[in-house]
């Protein structure tokens, strides 16, 4: 085996485990869902990540701080922390494999905003894709009938916003280090989720305590793992294995809440999927398109 096919694999083994620490975030935040408010998760999510990459951000100190796109910060900041407050009212309020699964049609908007607000260009056959993935999510939600909630909403809510945040990462990409652009999303969650607190708050037991510090260690884990991957593999060879975490999460709500979804879901969620899949490996042979994260 040559080093690349090794680093392929070794690159998709960090992808699937940050797929099953996502996964194994959702299911904690669901079972917080009577024991802490949202705004108590989605702030302590953030600051106990904060807690732990610090001692990354401070170590160079100047090269973290200083930044001429302050702007693009602050609109990534502010996009994905909405989309987190979406996810986690989606999670506390719906099958967790479908709240998932909807968070994760960012790929089918991205797209459609890259091309109104930077004017990248994508292919007809990418057109393609996401109208399938659109139709995969119609059928998840089943508009017209009793399970097309509010929740629903929230959920395609969240991975929209997400969506946002990529297009903002790729925009300012070209001179924002990585670890920059972690760490200003990390400072501008935190301060923005604490502001709830003052009319939020509601007192928290220790086991309650103990499972919002491991949110947040989760949290990180998977997102080392998803940055450590994708710097192993191409996002061709990897990408489609961060769909796993809706295997994982349609697992765990199968075992722990008996959620299992319906025929028109399972359908949904394989044409959302291959969609995905496909779209990324279009990504990376399309000429029209530009790299991005």
């Amino acid at each position: 085996m040559n080093q690349q096919n090794r680093n392929t694999n070794i690159g998709s083994l960090y992808i699937l485990l940050s797929a099953l620490a996502f996964s194994l975030m959702g299911v904690l935040i669901k079972s917080l869902a009577e024991l802490a408010t949202e705004e108590q998760i989605v702030f302590f999510r953030n600051f106990f990540s904060l807690i732990i990459l610090a001692p990354i951000f401070l170590k160079n100190i100047r090269k973290t701080f200083s930044t001429t796109a302050l702007n693009y910060h602050l609109l990534r900041g502010l996009a994905g922390i909405t989309s987190m407050y979406c996810y986690f009212y989606a999670l506390t309020n719906m099958p967790i494999a479908n709240a998932v699964l909807l968070s994760y049609s960012a790929p089918l908007f991205t797209p459609i905003i890259a091309y109104l607000w930077i004017k990248e260009r994508t292919s007809w056959y990418s057109v393609l894709l996401i109208a399938i993935g659109l139709l995969g999510v119609m059928l998840v939600l089943k508009p017209g009938v009793t399970v097309f909630t509010k929740a629903s909403v929230v959920a395609l809510a969240s991975g929209f916003f997400a969506a946002i945040a990529m297009v903002s990462i790729r925009k300012m990409s070209a001179t924002e280090p990585a670890i920059r652009i972690v760490f200003f999303f990390s400072l501008i969650a935190t301060v923005i989720s604490a502001i709830p607190l003052f009319w939020y708050w509601s007192p928290l037991e220790s086991l309650t305590w103990a499972k919002l510090i491991i949110i947040g260690t989760v949290a990180t884990i998977g997102q080392y793992a998803l940055t450590k991957g994708y710097s192993l593999a191409t996002v061709a060879k990897a990408g489609p294995f961060t769909y796993m975490t809706v295997v994982f999460a349609g697992v765990f709500g199968w075992l722990l809440w008996d959620e299992l979804p319906d025929g028109y879901a399972f359908l949904g969620a394989a044409l959302v999927i291959l969609a995905g899949v496909l779209n990324t490996n279009a990504g990376q042979t399309a000429p029209s398109q530009k790299n991005g994260k």
